[in-house]
């Protein structure tokens, strides 16, 4: 009786552990054939390890199908990684490029409609019959901001000098004038100076402000087409090697749910991203430099203060020229000659201006032209869009500032998913369950991991190039590439228009790693024996004296058999 009770004792613990293996690659089949892989792949029973060229080899439920199709999978879990990881800082910049560059074109356009009106209200037909020369001007302001290369203070030229003829030939309207004369006119314009400082000082500040707009929203619009060259980068071979031990490897082991550890994580994407490093101090040089612009949009050179009362600081230089009227005539006379009288019937000389209280009371120079409070954007006027230039800086500085030292942080946004165990001790080390510790120096000896990427050297050299046009434009001066090169377009940000990027067909994808799994597991993080690894140590709690499943069942068998030979 006894002896039965044995047997029977012997038989219930044979089946049992056959059946937790069993139930163990069961799990493994049933969450392979969920990511869309072949079911039949994965061994109904535990098989040796001996084989394996990625995972631990112990015997589980693995084989080296499975391993190939772990790193299949981790090339696709990188990049998913490294989208999301980014995709928040891509998002900033791209939306800061779209609103910058529509606020600063319905500045302009807004511009153009007021003075438009209010001219119209001040000097009635006498502004309408000669308005092309204004509606010129506005149309090199807008050619300007969609990148084509031009010099803004010969577009300040040429518009005063254009003004000069028209209020030359309104303010001596008893005489014919020929296009030989007009042109002669002009050329005393240097000399007498009929529109007196204003002419100077508009030019100066239209072009400071213009230039510091355009290449502001060129630059927000290149730092979104930067993160999304960045996020087209591909894992290396070795990369994808890593990830598949971290991710898939304690699979073999019939843990399926079981997550890595935030720290092996963390050490796995840092030699995967390794040469993100290098993007660093370009990066924050570039954002720094995108800082500086804002303190100048916002100061005397703002767009918004030069461009919104563009008509009133017109208005002063076209009352310069009243004032000026006598000398200038008679110079202009004494120089190109007195013209033909003429016979048409006209309205008397200088009734397109408006003298003593009349001026005074119907000229547009109501309001100040540098009025808009600095010290508090949230009560600065609504200018266009809804709102302001201070309030755009102000939310873009803050959003500007959290992004300095990302690409050092990068790895640790890549493992803040819900796949990464927050349990130190619960979780996948990479060869085992149980607490994960990074060797020494593995922050410093990440390098081979990752060969250097051609697209993220790319991405540098774009930087450092952007970074020395807005440092050109604070001066006020431009670095110009020639035509469709990164000195042309303003852009939208949105990656549909960009006019102002970097020729994205340019930039190439980063070569991988050709190496390939070998037999005896050379790969950087094999090696041969169980659970090597040169990323870090784990702390696997003596699993080499465990025995496998398979030898757990044979050691019952021969337990039990002893045991009734005994009886």
């Amino acid at each position: 009786m006894a002896n039965r009770i044995a047997w029977i004792c012997c038989l219930a613990l044979f089946l049992g552990l056959v059946s937790r293996v069993t139930s163990n690659c069961a799990s493994v089949k049933t969450e392979y054939a969920r990511k869309g892989l072949a079911e039949i792949d994965v061994p109904a029973t535990p098989v040796s390890g001996s084989a394996l060229n990625v995972c631990p080899k112990v015997d589980g439920c693995c084989s080296q199908k499975m391993e190939g199709s772990f790193v299949s999978l981790s090339r696709t879990q990188f990049e998913t990684a490294l989208r999301a990881a980014t995709s928040d800082l891509k998002s900033t910049f791209a939306n800061n490029a779209r609103t910058f560059d529509g606020f600063f074109r319905e500045l302009i356009k807004n511009s153009e409609i007021e003075l438009n009106k209010l001219y119209i209200k001040t000097y009635g037909v006498f502004y309408q019959k000669n308005a092309q020369v204004f509606v010129d001007l506005f149309q090199e302001l807008n050619k300007y901001y969609d990148g084509k290369n031009m010099d803004l203070s010969q577009v300040m030229n040429n518009f005063f000098a254009n003004l000069m003829k028209q209020m030359f030939q309104l303010m001596n309207t008893k005489y014919t004038f020929s296009k030989p004369f007009l042109d002669c006119v002009t050329e005393y314009m240097d000399d007498l100076q009929p529109f007196g400082e204003q002419k100077n000082t508009l030019s100066v500040q239209l072009k400071r402000s213009f230039v510091t707009a355009r290449t502001f929203a060129q630059a927000l619009s290149v730092g979104h087409s930067v993160i999304k060259q960045l996020q087209t980068l591909s894992a290396s071979k070795d990369c994808q090697v890593e990830l598949a031990k971290m991710t898939y490897c304690s699979w073999c082991k019939g843990k399926t749910d079981m997550k890595p550890c935030n720290a092996l994580c963390t050490d796995v994407y840092k030699s995967c991203l390794s040469d993100m490093r290098d993007l660093a101090i370009p990066w924050d040089n570039f954002v720094s430099t995108l800082l500086e612009a804002t303190i100048q949009l916002e100061g005397p050179f703002s767009i918004e203060n030069v461009i919104v009362p563009i008509g009133v600081k017109i208005s002063f230089a076209i009352m310069n020229y009243q004032e000026k009227n006598t000398v200038v005539s008679q110079k202009i006379f004494s120089g190109c000659g007195t013209p033909t009288l003429s016979k048409s019937k006209r309205s008397t000389d200088g009734d397109f201006f408006l003298e003593g209280s009349e001026r005074n009371k119907r000229s547009p120079n109501a309001r100040k032209t540098n009025d808009f409070p600095r010290d508090s954007p949230d009560l600065a006027p609504t200018t266009a869009s809804g709102t302001s230039l201070g309030r755009l800086t102000a939310a873009f500085k803050r959003q500007a500032l959290a992004s300095k030292g990302f690409w050092g942080k990068l790895p640790t946004a890549a493992c803040s998913g819900s796949d990464i165990s927050t349990d130190p001790i619960k979780c996948w080390n990479g060869t085992d369950f149980g607490r994960y510790t990074s060797p020494p120096g593995v922050n410093n000896n990440v390098d081979a991991i990752t060969p250097s990427s051609t697209i993220v050297q790319q991405q540098i050299i774009i930087l450092k190039t952007m970074t020395q046009r807005l440092k050109a434009a604070l001066e006020g001066e431009e670095i110009l590439e020639g035509n469709g090169g990164s000195g042309s377009g303003s852009g939208s940000g949105s990656g549909d228009n960009s006019g102002n990027e970097i020729d994205e067909g340019t930039t190439l994808r980063p070569t991988t790693n050709p190496n390939t799994i070998d037999e005896e597991n050379n790969m950087l993080g094999g090696g041969k024996g169980q659970g090597g690894n040169t990323l870090g140590k784990r702390e696997s709690g003596n699993s080499a004296s465990r025995p496998s499943p398979a030898g757990a069942v044979l050691l019952a068998v021969i337990l039990c058999f002893v045991v009734n030979i005994r009886w």
